[in-house]
């Protein structure tokens, strides 16, 4: 077969894991595939990975799931890092020295919390590498104190969760 230039090729449908492409490593021609470019590329939101509420919830003064922020997962590549977020827009409690927190939840497990003061909103992050599973990610809320709290969402301001791979480690 005679030398093609690159520009002179088909292009491809799309991009498969199993394409091979050439690469020149130290003065050598080697070749990589499909899916080693994507295990060392961040691959961004996951499928599944982002879930909503725009509704409020009252009444709770105890730890409480937060209705409808629940999404699992399962990782394609094994060994990535994912950075769950969970934001609220505004929390308040019926007592203001009460503290709110927000409680990220692994498969049962705590991997993340954060809190705020009556009134705010809740911004929480935790970096996770989980294994070649479903893995099940949520979020929890609670007031430390005497009041009732309120998750206060809107359309404008949902209250959300998103998972992202976020690349190797």
């Amino acid at each position: 077969m005679a030398d093609i230039k690159v520009s002179g090729l088909s292009l491809a449908a799309s991009f498969l894991t199993t394409h091979e492409l050439p690469v020149n490593e130290a003065g050598t021609s080697k070749k990589v595939t499909g899916t080693l470019i994507k295990a060392s590329v961040a691959q961004g939101l996951l499928l599944s990975g982002f879930a909503q509420v725009t509704a409020n919830q009252t009444g709770w003064t105890a730890v409480v799931d937060v209705t409808s922020l629940t999404v699992t997962v399962t990782p394609a590549v094994a060994g990535r890092r994912f950075r769950i977020t969970v934001f609220i827009q505004a929390v308040s409690s019926t007592v203001t020295t009460d503290t709110l927190i927000v409680t990220i939840v692994k498969d049962g497990t705590t991997i993340g919390q954060a809190n705020a003061t009556n009134g705010n909103h809740l911004h929480c992050v935790a970096v996770d590498q989980p294994t070649l599973a479903a893995h099940t990610y949520k979020a929890q809320i609670q007031r430390v104190g005497t009041g009732t709290g309120t998750l206060s969402a809107s359309g404008t301001g949902p209250a959300f969760i998103s998972v992202e791979d976020i690349g190797p480690n």
